[in-house]
């Protein structure tokens, strides 16, 4: 929920680089780690652009999920870790629906893209 509406993005980019790595791990090839290039986190990323990059890095990189199930926040009070049911629900729309039907349709913006993986995550 925080990475879905908060706007802390070094907190984000902290998130994509430890996917990043563990997908990395996971699949180590010259052709993935070509491709986590593009997922770098940069300074002049938007919201959109590290909330886009790091939930295409969660459908791919299993333990980052579930840290962010099990993670508690020192600073922000009413941090509650994501339910694992919910959470199963959530990566399986992410990974069956969301991100396929994003990458297949060219007119859904990014903006589009982070508003329905935001319902998905409210009713999973």
């Amino acid at each position: 929920m925080y990475v879905l509406y908060g706007a802390d993005a070094d907190f984000m980019r902290q998130i994509i680089r430890g996917a990043a790595h563990g997908v990395a791990q996971a699949h180590d090839t010259d052709g993935v780690r070509d491709a986590l290039r593009a997922y770098a986190p940069g300074d002049g990323d938007c919201l959109h652009t590290l909330r886009v990059k790091l939930l295409v890095l969660l459908d791919q990189d299993e333990a980052t999920r579930a840290r962010l199930c099990e993670y508690r926040s020192p600073v922000v009070r009413d941090w509650h870790p994501v339910c694992r049911v919910k959470a199963t629900r959530f990566y399986a729309e992410l990974h069956d629906s969301l991100l396929p039907g994003w990458v297949k349709d060219e007119t859904v913006t990014t903006s589009d893209f982070v508003d329905r993986v935001r319902a998905a995550y409210l009713v999973s």
